[in-house]
C-alpha cells in the first residue's frame, strides 16, 4: 500500500534549517532522499549500514529518516537507544513492512511508516508536516524509490 500525504505544497520558510539524518545500508536511496531534503532547503546528512555519523549527530537531528531494508532490527534498536536521550525524536521509516507489523505497533514513538515503493514528493510533504515547512518549492517531478 502507498502512502500518499499532502497536495504537493509547501509550507511557509523555516528560518533555522532543519536537520535531517538519513540513515540506511543503499547509498542510491540516501542520496535520493538526501538529494531530495536538500532541494527544498533543509540541511540532511547521510550515515552508512555501520550508523557511524548517528551517535555523534543524534543530538543535533530534528529528524531521523530510515531505510529498513537491510537489517531492521538493527534500525529499530538504533531508534530505541536514540530516544533513551532523545524521547520526542520524529523518526521516518522507509520499509517494505505491512502496516500491522509488531514492531510498529510497540516502536515507542510517534512515527511515520512510507511504505516501498514512494514517492520523493511524498517524504517531503511529511518532513514538512513535522519541521514546519521547506525554504523552496518541490519541482512537479514525480520519482517513486522501490
Amino acid at each position: 500500500m502507498d502512502l500518499v500525504i499532502g497536495s504537493g505544497k509547501r509550507g511557509p520558510a523555516v528560518p533555522n534549517r532543519s536537520l535531517v539524518l538519513v540513515v540506511g545500508d543503499d547509498p542510491l536511496v540516501r542520496g535520493l532522499v538526501v538529494m531530495a531534503l536538500r532541494s527544498i532547503g533543509y540541511r540532511a546528512l547521510e550515515a552508512n549500514a555501520a550508523r557511524d555519523r548517528v551517535a555523534h549527530h543524534a543530538p543535533d537531528v530534528d529528524l531521523l529518516v530510515v531505510d529498513e531494508c537491510a537489517s531492521p532490527s538493527v534500525d529499530a534498536e538504533m531508534v530505541r537507544q536514540l530516544r533513551v536521550s532523545q524521547p520526542r525524536l520524529k523518526v521516518i521509516h522507509l520499509t517494505h513492512r505491512g502496516p500491522y507489523d509488531e514492531a510498529r505497533m510497540g516502536n515507542g514513538g510517534i512515527d511515520v511508516f512510507l511504505d516501498k515503493p514512494f514517492a520523493l514528493d511524498d517524504l517531503c510533504d511529511v518532513v514538512d508536516c513535522w519541521l514546519g515547512g521547506s525554504l523552496l518549492p518541490v519541482p512537479p517531478t514525480r520519482l517513486t524509490i522501490h
